[in-house]
């Protein structure tokens, strides 16, 4: 026995075929085989869940992260004080994973000690120390009061860069950063063990990616000038699609980039009026409203829809009944998939080669002081829209250097797209260094999911669709492992 090593520690395992490009049921293995995973759709009775009671996840707790005099107060829910309008992060206790592929086969699996053959989840490891705890925003990341903040209730911040994410998480102090790479895939890693599924979306639910970006006749305002009233011209579509309660934006055309300048909430959409064959939408509040400058449409949803869950997992019900207008929780982390694409921190990308960090501190935009990925990205010939005929994830990779990188080695073409893992991949040859955007944004579909990314996006860019979500490892946990 090596020393440190807990032999009687559980195994949980899945095993996936990467032959069976069209699967999305895995087989269980280890202390896995025959337990069931349970993720809520609002309003049923909750229903059985083997894995509650199992570490990591029956350790996972919601709580508030109040940062006093350098020292971070933690507040769990349940407790006095605990409030969603201030900082709220899961809790997610260390696990040990392993992940291999022999011939077609890959096995991922967890346990809670250390064990032979193991390795700490990357999300723990800083500096080449293990944290025992990390604790992750249960919201995208919004701006109060000029700070970034985890709350209920707040529009998500788009149109700001890594860059820009970076300096506000800085700015909250020591061991705060961007949700980064190391983070995703260890969560990605934990989903496929405990749900036994490679489609996050059908597992759990579509997420906020039944929107249409503000373009298009329907987007273009009838009416002009300052008002909480518009006129549109509707369509089949824009009938299914739009709710009272919604978030819309108001885009500037006339701007570069066409800025979303503009967010309201729709309170009411009144048909036939103000003539037949037209829809008025009425907002919260009067904005500015040219035919010729401005567009409307889809929006980023308020944080805080899935408080009403009472399960770690699970998702909202469908507005209009469509699987794409709802919110999805997992772990307890709202929207890791629709509504925002994530800008992932901690990995840079030039064409097909990658390279990332073991150090939130010193992340940066150039890649300076990343090691290599050993593995090269599948590069597409094109950007990979829809309609073609590759782009799906058909199998994620194993890394030789870091078996925990999971980067599509094949992909699948469009009609093959909602089964498997359902979630759509885009890479292309650029010198110029990128970031990987996860999850899929307010528009993207089913071509959204767990394991969805776009990797062709600057490091310096911003967009109304890409947002940020916020991470902390307490500092002070590193300090106490370096005097170890």
């Amino acid at each position: 026995m090596v020393a440190g090593i807990v032999e009687a520690t559980p195994v949980y395992g899945v095993r996936i075929d990467h032959a069976d490009v069209a699967g999305e049921e895995l087989e269980r293995t280890g202390a896995a085989v025959g337990l069931v995973s349970f993720s809520e759709k609002e309003g049923e009775v909750l229903g059985k869940d083997d894995f509650s009671t199992i570490p990591p996840f029956s350790g996972m707790r919601v709580c508030n992260v109040d940062i006093r005099g350098g020292t971070p107060q933690i507040t769990y829910e349940g407790s006095p004080g605990f409030s969603r309008k201030r900082d709220t992060f899961v809790e997610i206790p260390l696990f040990y994973m392993r992940r291999t592929l022999n011939g077609s086969v890959e096995e991922r699996e967890i346990t809670s000690e250390p064990k032979e053959g193991f390795e700490p989840a990357p999300m723990f490891v800083e500096r080449g120390k293990v944290l025992p705890k990390v604790y992750i925003g249960v919201y995208e990341t919004s701006v109060v009061d000029g700070k970034a903040a985890s709350v209920s209730g707040k529009d998500p911040e788009v149109e700001r860069t890594l860059a820009g994410f970076r300096a506000l998480y800085h700015q909250k102090g020591p061991g705060f950063s961007a949700m980064d790479v190391r983070t995703v895939m260890s969560l990605q890693h934990l989903y496929l063990i405990r749900f036994e599924d490679k489609n996050s979306q059908k597992r759990i639910g579509g997420g906020w990616t039944g929107f249409h970006q503000p373009y298009g006749k329907e987007s273009i305002p009838l009416n002009a000038g300052v008002s909480d009233r518009l006129v549109a011209n509707p369509s089949g579509y824009f009938r299914t699609h739009y709710f009272v309660g919604q978030r819309m934006g108001v885009v500037r055309k006339d701007i570069k980039g066409h800025p979303m300048v503009d967010r309201v909430t729709l309170l009411g959409i009144e048909a036939n009026k103000p003539e037949t064959g037209k829809v008025t939408l009425v907002f919260d509040k009067a904005v500015s409203l040219d035919p010729e400058k401005t567009l409307f449409g889809g929006a980023p949803q308020l944080t805080g829809w899935s408080d009403g869950l009472t399960h770690d997992t699970g998702r909202t019900r469908f507005q209009n009944g469509a699987p794409g207008l709802c919110s999805v929780r997992l772990f307890y982390i709202e929207n890791l998939w629709g509504n925002v694409w994530h800008q992932l921190d901690g990995m840079v990308i030039r064409g097909a080669e990658g390279a990332v960090s073991s150090d939130s501190r010193r992340y940066n935009d150039s890649g300076a002081g990343y090691a290599p990925l050993g593995q090269p990205f599948l590069l597409q010939p094109d950007l990979g829209i829809p309609g073609d005929e590759f782009g799906f994830i058909a199998s994620l990779g194993v890394d030789p250097v870091f078996p925990w990188f999971a980067a599509p080695d094949a992909v699948k073409g469009a009609a093959g797209g909602k089964s498997g893992y359902g979630d759509f991949y885009y890479q292309k040859e650029n010198a110029y260094p990128c970031m990987m955007v996860h999850g899929g944004g307010f528009d993207h579909y089913d071509r959204a999911g767990l394991f969805c990314m776009r990797n062709w996006m600057g490091v310096g860019s911003s967009w109304y669709l890409n947002g940020s979500r916020m991470q902390y490892k307490p500092p002070g946990d590193l300090e106490q492992e370096s005097k170890e």
